[in-house]
């Protein structure tokens, strides 16, 4: 299966348990908040994690999608909204990518104008979508930070792009262990499931290979009957 397929957990992005009714939401400390949630943080799976933690009571700023409410209002909301957008989709614990391929803007943190929200799952899409993977490296090198969703007994034809691209001995799928299970932070890399569905279309005399995405199979009723629709959702949600 693609990223996101093991099973939940204390690691998988939800943070196990339900929030109290009423839940008080500190003042973000400067900067700290954008440090634990930023780019760097979310390319592995203990920071994906930690900013999770960090941002949790925030999912209470929507009550009517957490069921929970601030004991304080609103007042910090603002705040955490663009450095949480990173873990707020795995909340839901789908474990589909989920990603807009137009990154969305919320209000300031400063209460004025509009912020933009760079995720990492948005920049993955943006590089993985079925209109920029030929060539796939751009994707190849997106999906680096998630190659651990990935990692597998059978081989699988992301490992073998990976190793075309890196280096047998250079990729990284021979020196990371799997974090299947931590759904929270693998659905960031969901849009890379487009990898294994690359078909080489080169001519055998041919000097460069090119390649063709092709995801009839996956979408097929068997198939999702037999392996589950997450494949299909990852490689169509941003096609």
């Amino acid at each position: 299966g693609g990223a996101g397929s093991g099973g939940g957990g204390e690691g998988d992005g939800s943070t196990a348990g339900l929030l109290p009714s009423k839940v008080t939401l500190s003042s973000p400390k400067p900067t700290y908040l954008s440090s634990v949630c930023g780019a760097e943080s979310l390319k592995t799976p203990d920071g994906f994690d930690e900013c999770s933690e960090v941002c949790r009571p925030s999912r209470c700023c929507h009550p009517d999608l957490y069921g929970c409410e601030l004991d304080d209002g609103q007042r910090w909301c603002n705040a955490y909204e663009a450095p949480c957008a990173g873990v707020a989709e795995s909340w839901r614990g789908s474990g589909h990518a989920v990603a807009s391929s137009t990154p969305e803007t919320v209000p300031g943190s400063g209460g004025t104008g509009k912020e933009t929200i760079k995720t990492m799952a948005n920049e993955v899409m943006l590089k993985c979508n079925a209109a920029e993977i030929n060539p796939p490296t751009p994707c190849i090198e997106a999906c680096n930070p998630g190659v651990c969703c990935y990692v597998s007994d059978s081989y699988p034809p992301i490992e073998q792009l990976f190793e075309q691209y890196y280096g047998h001995n250079a990729s990284p799928f021979h020196t990371t262990s799997s974090c299947a299970q931590n759904i929270g932070f693998c659905q960031q890399f969901g849009s890379c499931e487009h990898l294994n569905h690359m078909k080489d279309t080169s001519g055998w005399d041919d000097d460069d290979v090119t390649y063709e995405l092709d995801i009839a199979n996956v979408c097929k009723a068997e198939y999702i009957a037999q392996f589950g629709a997450l494949e299909c959702s990852n490689v169509c949600q941003p096609a």
